[in-house]
């Protein structure tokens, strides 16, 4: 007897302690500092997930274009929601992944020749992921280099306004919509030439299921596509109504896990959006919107241009642009300025940052002249 009423005693004074500690832990939970550190490190790694998220995106239409490059349709279609569009020039817009999947078909034949080739380069992209990780919008350029060996060759170039969708934890592509500024014979090239096609290219013998949605005309007219994206908001965190994950660490631990996790996003943020920056820069240059660009640098920003010297501030830099032409772009006129293959350093603290740009350049005036130009800027922030 009494050794069971020894256990029974150590039982109930070991209850006690659980209940001691559950009340304890309880209260932990109910902490205010300890819960709104936990909604901190919710939103961090959400944010982190976000970034992710534009991470997949880009690998997303970066292998589409890998597939047009070499024919492979049924690879590029798959990359499709289920009732996901393409649109290409004033072809139309083709709806479902059967149609995109007969388009690509009818655009590409039964794939390609021994002597063809069909680069697509999906360059300089600009990404939105919404706030819930489910949808996305991004802007790309498309540049174009087709031909048949000894028979024909054509440079084609433009900008996609694409549009993605989340199915089932795997991005697909909701809309692709290609916007062609022209498309030229190598020889000669778009000082010489009109375009080829006019932005048509398959309607005829495959129908679109519904009419092109923007109506312009490709070179030498003078295309403005509506970019989805907002300069004002390129270094704007995205806000989210995050549901609160239950306490389970201790006030100290979770404040460690904050810090470590909010520098690491932070500087992935600061990468990103100079790399937006930047490419937003570009796409201004590339339609004369002048005023736009200059609005991007700050109000003690030096802009050296090579043979024409150092423009201090930001009026003056707005000055050396309005100089180079009308704003907006005109009939004839092609100045395209691809910002490319970026290498960001982001200072320790978060503060400035140094950054190395191709520049690839097409510039013309229907009929007068056309030149390349390639440069390798640095760029400070």
């Amino acid at each position: 007897m009494n050794t069971l009423f020894a256990r029974r005693a150590i039982g109930a004074a070991m209850a006690a302690a659980i209940c001691v500690g559950i009340a304890a832990c309880l209260h932990s939970m109910s902490d205010p500092e300890t819960v709104r550190l936990q909604s901190r490190l919710d939103a961090l790694e959400h944010r982190r997930s976000l970034i992710e998220d534009a991470n997949a995106i880009k690998r997303l239409q970066r292998g589409y274009g890998y597939y047009l490059d070499v024919g492979q349709w049924d690879q590029a279609a798959d990359l499709f929601a289920a009732d996901g569009t393409i649109e290409m020039g004033l072809d139309g817009v083709y709806v479902g992944q059967a149609r995109v999947r007969a388009y690509l078909h009818a655009l590409g034949g039964s794939g390609l020749t021994a002597d063809q080739i069909n680069q697509h380069m999906q360059l300089m992209p600009y990404v939105t992921v919404a706030s819930d990780g489910m949808t996305a919008k991004a802007t790309w350029r498309d540049v174009i280099l087709a031909g048949h060996l000894g028979k024909d060759a054509s440079w084609g170039e433009g900008p996609y306004e694409n549009e993605y969708v989340k199915d089932h934890g795997t991005w697909k592509i909701k809309s692709l919509h290609w916007f062609q500024t022209l498309r030229v014979p190598y020889q000669g090239g778009w000082a010489r030439n009109e375009d080829l096609n006019a932005g048509r290219y398959v309607a005829k013998q495959l129908p679109p299921d519904r009419p092109t949605t923007v109506q312009y005309r490709t070179w030498p007219g003078g295309l403005l596509p509506p970019f989805h994206f907002d300069a004002a908001a390129t270094n704007a965190s995205q806000a989210s109504a995050l549901k609160p994950t239950p306490v389970s660490q201790s006030p100290e631990l979770l404040a460690k896990r904050i810090g470590v996790l909010a520098h690491q996003v932070r500087l992935l943020e600061d990468q990103d959006d100079i790399e937006n920056l930047q490419r937003i820069y570009g796409y201004y240059l590339d339609k004369a919107m002048w005023s736009e660009a200059g609005n991007l640098f700050s109000d003690d920003a030096e802009y050296e241009i090579e043979g024409r010297g150092t423009f201090v501030t930001k009026d003056h830099i707005l000055d050396y642009l309005h100089h180079i032409g009308p704003e907006f772009p005109r009939e004839g006129r092609l100045y395209d300025q691809m910002q490319l293959q970026p290498i960001v350093h982001v200072a320790p603290d978060g503060r400035t940052a140094k950054a190395r740009w191709r520049v690839f350049i097409q510039a013309a005036q229907a009929g007068k002249f056309h030149e390349w130009g390639m440069e390798s800027p640095r760029t400070s922030t």
